[in-house]
């Protein structure tokens, strides 16, 4: 049985992970991300981009009994029995990869409608009466790819140096084909690590506080699309 957090539990404990896991306190929209890193992102893209209001939160073991985008149902469904939500929680972003032409779908297939409105297309809020509203946002909103291709987008790295990633990819895996979303997860990883001076660099640290010589800007305008869409989930959210 799940018991959940009434609050900060300690300062020693990560709070990305406690935010996912503690009870349901103040009015929120929730926004699920895939993972630990996406919520830490957005946690980060909030903060320094002034949006106040949201609950970030992620699919885990302990809140959906898993974790990543095929998680996403378990975790809403959960949910509904953390303490407060009912009262408190008026309405829901689900950020997913833009990774497939099925991505959409994948993701608002796994809403419960029993709890929550149907999204019916990307970047859309669904709303029926009685139904928590919801929504499913891609990143990017407008092609393929993921979190991290917005990331690389932000980037000062030299793109000169790509090269320099390609050969190590085709060194370590061959010369096959990725898709965009991979790639990017890729370079994105081989680009903090090469930057980072920081002994902490994982995707998921690095936005926690300014990491030393990461070349990512969190205000570029790559980001602008998803930070005006969840502005806008805010103003139009349940009563």
């Amino acid at each position: 049985m799940v018991r959940w957090r009434a609050g900060l539990s300690s300062v020693n404990v990560d709070p990305v992970d406690e935010d996912n896991r503690r009870e349901f306190d103040e009015p929120c929209i929730l926004v699920i991300g895939e993972g630990k890193s996406d919520a830490a992102f957005l946690r980060r893209l909030c903060k320094d981009r002034g949006i106040a209001g949201l609950r970030l939160a992620f699919p885990s073991e302990e809140t959906a009994g898993g974790g990543g985008k095929t998680q996403f149902g378990n975790y809403l469904s959960r949910s509904v029995t953390r303490p407060g939500f009912g009262r408190y929680v008026h309405g829901v972003v689900i950020v997913a990869d833009n990774d497939s032409a099925n991505a959409f779908r994948d993701a608002a297939d796994q809403v419960p409608t029993e709890t929550y409105s149907l999204p019916l297309t990307a970047g859309v809020i669904a709303r029926d009466a009685d139904r928590i509203p919801s929504s499913v946002f891609l990143v990017p909103d407008n092609s393929d790819g993921c979190l991290e291709t917005l990331i690389i987008q932000s980037s000062s790295w030299d793109a000169a140096k790509n090269q320099c990633l390609d050969d190590y990819k085709n060194c370590s895996v061959g010369a096959v084909t990725w898709s965009q979303a991979h790639a990017d997860k890729f370079r994105l990883r081989c680009v903090v690590a090469a930057t980072c001076t920081d002994p902490e660099c994982s995707t998921s640290m690095l936005w926690k506080k300014d990491k030393k010589g990461l070349p990512f800007d969190i205000k570029h305008a790559a980001f602008d699309p998803l930070v005006t869409f969840l502005r806008g989930a805010l103003v139009d959210r349940r009563p």
